[in-house]
């Protein structure tokens, strides 16, 4: 990339642009006369050349080309703005975004009005950066994309078994790794400290510290690193009759429930003082015990009591004497009778409690992804190359096809590269951005041209203020100067303007982002298309798409959420 200037021309050029813009030449055609276009001139001309007439007396002449005159502040600077011929408007969008830094609508906007200005060139200039090739493969999407939020459930204990690594500082018996295994339903948890991140180690633990001890379960889940997918788990649970189900790749949400108990465990090490943090895997059990006999906010229950079916009595309650509160039944099989009806009672209001708190996270967080994409929708996919990813792009140049949608909200796809079919894998829809396709680069009116009645009356122009964008503090204000009109203007009856901001010009234009502007679909140089719907080739742009992975062969697609 090389930070570049605006183009420089003669004014000789600019002049001959002008003369033979379609929008500027109309236009010059009732200047040159001294007054603008009277009620029937008006019905014949563009929404874009009304839009110059509307600001006869913001516009002014210097060695015969024209420019609109405006300030800005800070200090209310004037500035001529250039009426920019549409022949230049690649070229100048081309020097203020591509070559000047990739920067935001907001900011690009901001370069291009200290120089030039044509009608609706806010929509223009915030397409023109949706569509830059580089914006959209090096870019982040903001906001984030989230779907509709789905829940690791279950309905009673050692149903569904989560499994997760987790890695602090080195104890002092050189172990580092923790491997979290949690019930999803009662969330009862233990972390088992280890040297190593090996399957076998995996297997070694779930066969004798767990399955020996609380029972097999119906199904594990985890994530897909490399001691979750190997053969030896998998020999493991054909042996036991467990299911295995996974998430999709680089999307730790989908085991949501171990990532959050890791966030915790750390907080419980975090806590311990400092002599005993090096001891840390000693102190495991002590901490563990304290986390599973503490009510869980999600089930209004402690993890312990839905393990077991009771309480759990802690040292405190042989301190105050509440260990003989509880009349013991006097046969086993009213205890069992008794703990039989507390079970149920107990599991009943956990589920709805376990119902309330995911109503409850999902509404504070909607998601920002309604819709399902169709089946053949193009994509790109989210680039995890190896290094640190600073500087990296953030999608990869490589294109998808949507060949399934794996679930009934939209949050989990099966894509195959369009160059490599048989290459196929299930992502989270947070992992691909869609590619749409794009037709030619033309605005559309932003407002409709007033029927010939509304214009014969028309109030003064007073001093006009263009509002700041609160949200961007590089969106400049303007402050429209009105040239006072000469005496053969006033003797020529000329028609007075709206006393109307630029911003109000533009009211039906999109509003601008606040952030970097975030885009588009893959095209070459020669392949974008211009302001006036042309490539830069001169052949013209159109919008069909041949369907499929071929449409890229066009490279006229455009990137959305």
């Amino acid at each position: 990339m090389v930070i570049d200037a605006a183009p420089v021309r003669e004014r000789a050029d600019l002049q001959a642009l002008q003369a033979t813009d379609p929008v500027i030449k109309p236009f010059l055609i009732h200047w040159r006369r001294g007054h603008p276009p009277n009620k029937v001139e008006r019905s014949r001309e563009s929404d874009q050349v009304l839009e110059l007439a509307r600001q006869w007396r913001r516009i002014r002449e210097k060695d015969c080309v024209l420019y609109r005159d405006v300030q800005m502040p800070p200090g209310r600077k004037t500035v001529h703005q250039l009426l920019l011929p549409k022949a230049l408007q690649t070229e100048v969008l081309t020097s203020l975004h591509d070559n000047h830094g990739h920067q935001g609508t907001e900011r690009t906007t901001a370069l291009v009005r200290e120089r030039c200005y044509w009608p609706k060139m806010r929509l223009d200039i915030d397409q023109w950066c949706k569509e830059c090739e580089r914006c959209v493969i090096a870019k982040a999407v903001r906001p984030s994309v989230r779907t509709f939020m789905r829940h690791l459930t279950a309905s009673k204990p050692l149903e569904v078994l989560a499994i997760d690594f987790t890695t602090l500082e080195r104890a002092s018996d050189g172990r580092e790794h923790i491997l979290v295994v949690t019930d999803v339903f009662s969330k009862f948890t233990q972390a088992y400290p280890t040297s190593d991140q090996k399957a076998h180690t995996v297997v070694k633990i779930l066969t004798e510290k767990w399955f020996y001890t609380y029972g097999v379960p119906k199904r594990v889940h985890s994530d897909q690193g490399r001691s979750f997918e190997g053969e030896l788990l998998k020999r493991l649970c054909q042996l036991y009759g467990v299911a295995k189900t996974r998430t999709t790749p680089y999307h730790p949400e989908g085991n949501g429930q171990c990532e959050r108990f890791n966030r915790t465990l750390h907080d419980l090490v975090r806590s311990l003082p400092g002599d005993k943090k090096r001891k840390w895997p000693q102190m495991l059990p002590q901490l563990l015990f304290a986390y599973n006999t503490t009510v869980h906010q999600s089930t209004g229950r402690s993890p312990y009591e839905l393990m077991f079916g009771q309480k759990p009595q802690l040292p405190v309650d042989l301190l105050l004497g509440r260990a003989d509160e509880e009349t013991a039944s006097t046969t086993p099989d009213d205890w069992v009778k008794e703990h039989q009806d507390h079970l149920a009672s107990v599991y009943v209001n956990a589920r709805k409690q376990l119902g309330a708190a995911a109503e409850a996270r999902e509404r504070r967080q909607p998601p920002t992804i309604t819709s399902i994409l169709p089946v053949g929708t193009l994509v790109y996919r989210k680039n995890y190359g190896p290094g640190r990813r600073k500087i990296q792009d953030v999608w990869e140049s490589t294109v998808y096809q949507v060949v399934e949608c794996l679930d009934d909200v939209g949050a989990v796809y099966k894509i195959q590269s369009c160059n490599k079919p048989e290459q196929r894998k299930n992502v989270h829809r947070s992992q691909i951005r869609p590619i749409t396709e794009k037709g030619a680069l033309v605005s559309e009116p932003l407002t409709a041209s007033p029927p010939p009645s509304q214009w014969d009356v028309i109030p003064p122009l007073e001093s006009e203020i263009e509002e700041e964008d609160s949200n961007d503090s590089f969106s400049p204000g303007f402050v429209v100067l009105p040239n006072v009109p000469s005496q053969n203007r006033r003797n020529s009856g000329e028609m007075e303007t709206h006393p109307m901001t630029e911003r109000e010009l533009d009211s039906d234009a999109p509003p601008l982002d606040t952030g970097v502007a975030h885009s588009t679909a893959p095209r070459t140089a020669r392949e974008r298309p211009t302001i006036s719907g042309k490539g830069r080739d001169g052949s013209p742009v159109t919008g069909a798409r041949a369907g499929g992975c071929e449409a890229l062969t066009q490279k006229h697609c455009r990137s959305t959420l």
